[in-house]
């Protein structure tokens, strides 16, 4: 075989291998837009059928007596918000904030403030000192970050709450937070 056609079935070879990672690429393209698209409608799924649970009344034999004013206020019952100091962790693509010990608040990277099974979380203050240095592990994988620090980052800010949903134990991060490091 002569040197030109080595460089031919080289060439060939080439475009083969091109098409072929081409095609994986599109695959796998493919595969993440239909992983996207599962997640999006497992969290619809679940928020519908949150929303369609029951909610039972006790049953009481008892009438209670109408105390009937001039001009009647409704009151809301008041629902307790909970602070939860949390660690972050993926699982099947998704972002799972587990809840820690209270003696590990300093230590844990995010704070969920809930009212029963749904809630916010931000970056915890008090974790701030050990976050510096990890900004790229510890906090831009959960949240959604914006660095603006030209050297060492001094300072992490919540601008914008995520959203969570409690699921089991842990939190779901249905809505990623806005955080800015400086």
């Amino acid at each position: 075989m002569d040197n030109g056609q080595q460089g031919k079935s080289i060439t060939e070879l080439l475009e083969v291998v091109v098409n072929l990672l081409t095609s994986i690429n599109d695959k796998l393209e493919g595969l993440a837009k239909m992983q996207q698209d599962l997640t999006e409608a497992l969290l619809r799924k679940t928020e519908v059928v949150a929303e369609q649970e029951p909610t039972v009344q006790p049953l009481s034999f008892e009438q209670p007596v109408a105390n009937v004013e001039e001009n009647p206020q409704l009151v809301e019952p008041s629902v307790a918000v909970t602070e939860y100091p949390t660690r972050p962790k993926e699982s099947d693509g998704m972002i799972i904030l587990e809840v820690v010990a209270d003696e590990y608040r300093k230590q844990a990277p995010f704070i969920v403030e809930a009212k029963e099974d749904y809630g916010e979380y931000y970056f915890n203050e008090q974790a701030r000192d050990r976050y510096l240095g990890y900004v790229d592990s510890g906090i831009k994988p959960y949240a959604d970050c914006s660095l603006k620090a030209a050297g060492s980052p001094q300072q992490i800010v919540t601008k914008r709450c995520g959203k969570v949903k409690k699921q089991g134990n842990a939190w779901l991060v249905t809505e990623k937070a806005y955080i800015e490091i400086y």
